[in-house]
């Protein structure tokens, strides 16, 4: 009997253990639930805080480094937007003012070896830049050189001159020059006689004219404008005001 009853308190006293651990495995999983969830969460917010915190020191620490590194060593535009030019003013003197005339009336324009005065301005678009650049002896070729310049700048582009009896005709495209002599000796006898120059694609489409008949009655190509040559030719110093010597 007594064996029995050791026994029965021995197992009553593991129930009541293992009933006890239950409860208490009970308690601290549902009881203390709140606390645990509450220190995670706080662990959590510290956590995130320093994060911040460290994120936030760096990025502080660059900009000051930077501005430091600006302030202490300025760029080379910076030194030169700092700079202010120094300007003065100085009068030039008399000498100066000479050797400044001298060389300007040196820089002048050429003047004609034959009395014609300054050479003129050669237009950009005139086809011979460096026709001044030699001059002949002859003084009529530099009068020729004169009036296809001055014929240029009026618009009208020659390709080329030649003169005759004092007087210059331009070679310009689409037009001739006539000199047309005729005579009728009656009974049919027909004398006539012609000189023709200008531009020579011109001239030589006049293969089919009848030079028999007299100038007025001539018909001439619609394309070619005919000029008498004893009233088309220029007189070089009317048309360019030079006194003739």
């Amino acid at each position: 009997m007594a064996i029995g009853f050791y026994t029965k308190w021995i197992i009553s006293g593991i129930v009541l253990l293992i009933i006890v651990s239950v409860g208490c495995v009970l308690w601290f999983r549902y009881d203390t639930a709140p606390y645990r969830q509450e220190a995670s969460e706080t662990a959590e917010l510290i956590r995130q805080r320093e994060t911040t915190q460290k994120a936030d020191a760096n990025g502080e620490a660059a900009p000051a480094a930077e501005a430091a590194a600006e302030s202490e060593t300025p760029t080379v535009e910076k030194q030169r937007t700092n700079i202010t030019p120094v300007t003065k003013d100085i009068e030039p003197t008399q000498a100066q003012t000479h050797l400044s005339t001298e060389n300007a009336e040196t820089a002048e324009v050429r003047v004609s070896p034959h009395g014609f005065g300054p050479f003129p301005e050669v237009p950009e678009d005139y086809p011979h830049q460096d026709v001044f650049e030699t001059i002949s002896d002859d003084p009529a070729y530099e009068l020729m050189d004169r009036v296809r310049i001055k014929l240029w700048k009026q618009g009208v582009q020659t390709i080329g001159i030649h003169g005759e009896g004092g007087l210059f005709y331009p070679t310009i495209p689409g037009t001739i020059y006539i000199e047309h002599e005729r005579i009728d000796y009656g009974n049919g006898v027909v004398f006539s006689s012609r000189s023709l120059s200008g531009d020579p694609e011109a001239l030589q489409s006049l293969g089919q004219i009848n030079w028999n008949l007299p100038l007025e009655q001539i018909s001439f190509p619609s394309n070619i404008k005919v000029i008498d040559a004893k009233e088309g030719g220029i007189n070089p110093y009317i048309f360019l005001d030079l006194q003739k010597e």
